[in-house]
């Protein structure tokens, strides 16, 4: 019978005298380590997932390129019958086609990337495994993950779009009406109800969030566990770490977004060079670099990406080991002695 990930995790657990409570930098100082310590499999692993989830883009740019041509030789060419008909039959055969093939490549690349997370989380409980067997026991789950991802992604959307419209009706409106009628001070009260109407939605959105932040994790280390019963695990074992949560998925995005905006510093510098000539036209020569720049910016996001989504993963991995070991008053340190020589908390 095998044990679940909440199983193995109290099975190897030691518990030495209270130390600091959970330190957000520790835990991304710890995640950066262990990333480093396991670049070379988490790599090859990245570099997998990246491709898959890079592979409809690429099939989209082509049959753009394809439609466009298509689209030419139907208005200038020398053809018979409906131009619009051709366009729209070759749009009803090659949409499909686009569609079947990303759903497959965005199934490949989730599977990969909980693939990460369970080396991880294994890892973690002192239960390591090879990418081989860890492969082999996801590779049924594939298309789980990827439901999964469509569900979480369409209650956050769902989520988002409710608290906009409560936002608006509580905030935004009496904002547009006072800023209308109160002639002494209306436009700064205004502002500063649309302020708090921005920061309500904001802390209600990222404590959803939250709550949804690891049910990919928990659906990978536990093989027996369900997709709905990851999405209430995870939203039952988060309470008490929400903001903790929330800190560590803000300085992830701190330091990824910056990151990702450099990846189109070529474009913006073709871009930019082609709003200067565009007076006299752009010529062979920017379409060129265009053309270049486009691809260099594709292939520094890709390379970006390989080296982010590692990390990432393995910081849900401490997460998803807090939650299944011990539920709101178990300091992270506590958990194994592993975590305490990568948090840096032994000596």
């Amino acid at each position: 019978m095998q044990l679940s990930y909440s199983a193995i995790m109290l099975e190897n657990a030691q518990y030495p005298p209270p130390l600091p409570p959970l330190n957000v930098g520790n835990v991304v100082s710890a995640a950066i380590r262990l990333y480093r310590s396991h670049l070379k499999s988490y790599f090859g692993i990245a570099f997998v997932a990246s491709l898959w989830s890079f592979l409809p883009l690429i099939a989209l740019l082509l049959l753009i390129v394809l439609g466009s041509a298509v689209f030419a030789r139907a208005f200038l060419g020398n053809t018979d019958g409906s131009p619009w008909g051709i366009l729209i039959l070759a749009m009803l055969i090659l949409i499909p086609i686009w569609l079947t093939l990303a759903i497959f490549c965005w199934g490949k690349s989730l599977m990969n990337t909980a693939l990460i997370s369970r080396l991880a989380a294994l890892e973690l409980a002192n239960q390591p495994e090879s990418v081989a067997e860890a492969r082999r026991q996801l590779k049924s789950k594939t298309w789980i993950f990827l439901w999964l991802q469509f569900v979480v992604s369409c209650l956050l959307g769902t989520a988002s779009f409710f608290l906009s419209a409560i936002t608006s009706i509580v905030f935004n409106y009496p904002a547009t009406i006072i800023a209308g009628t109160l002639e002494n001070g209306g436009d700064i009260l205004a502002v500063l109800l649309t302020g708090l109407g921005y920061l309500t939605y904001y802390a209600a959105y990222f404590w959803i969030y939250a709550h949804l932040f690891i049910p990919e994790v928990l659906l990978a280390v536990e093989l027996n566990t369900t997709m709905s019963a990851a999405i209430e695990r995870c939203w039952k074992f988060s309470h008490g770490f929400v903001w903790h949560i929330v800190a560590i998925a803000t300085i992830v995005l701190l330091v990824s977004v910056p990151v990702y905006l450099f990846s189109v510093f070529p474009m913006l510098l073709v871009i930019f060079s082609f709003a200067a000539t565009f007076p006299d036209g752009p010529g062979p020569e920017v379409i060129g670099r265009f053309v270049i720049a486009f691809f260099l910016t594709i292939a520094l996001f890709f390379g970006i990406n390989i080296f982010l989504i590692p990390l990432g993963r393995r910081l849900k991995a401490f997460f998803t080991s807090i939650f299944a070991t011990a539920g709101k008053d178990l300091i992270l340190a506590l958990v194994i002695p592993h975590f305490r020589n990568e948090l840096g908390l032994l000596g």
